[in-house]
């Protein structure tokens, strides 16, 4: 059987939204050392030296972004681009052996009560 569904290199992990802002400063002004990433963040807020740090730390190792330790200061890069930390992630087709909630045995499922129509109440 064809697998008809194409993997796209995704992100491993969805960033949060401070994690997010970095990217953004990453590839608005490519690779930077911690100090430049804290001063473009301060134009827009305020932001601590150490909070960018440990974010970088964090992401890291989250390997959403690398780290070039061969200078100094280290700059951090992001690992994947624009496009694909806003691509979804690749569906999975659905799994036979789970069925549709309100379908099977005469049980409501999920504790939802059974409407006249079949399916779970307000669903």
């Amino acid at each position: 059987m064809t697998n008809i569904f194409v993997k796209i290199k995704a992100m491993p992990v969805k960033p949060t939204e401070a994690e997010l802002t970095i990217l953004c400063v990453l590839w608005d002004h490519g690779p930077l050392p911690v100090r430049a990433i804290q001063k473009v963040l301060n134009e827009a807020k305020r932001t601590g030296y150490t909070t960018v740090l440990k974010l970088l730390q964090i992401m890291t190792a989250k390997g959403l972004v690398e780290r070039d330790e061969d200078v100094r200061p280290q700059v951090y890069h992001a690992r994947y681009t624009r496009q694909q930390t806003q691509t979804p992630p690749t569906p999975r087709p659905p799994d036979p052996g789970i069925r549709r909630l309100g379908e099977g045995s005469g049980a409501a499922g999920a504790g939802y009560p059974k409407t006249t129509s079949g399916g779970a109440a307000g669903f």
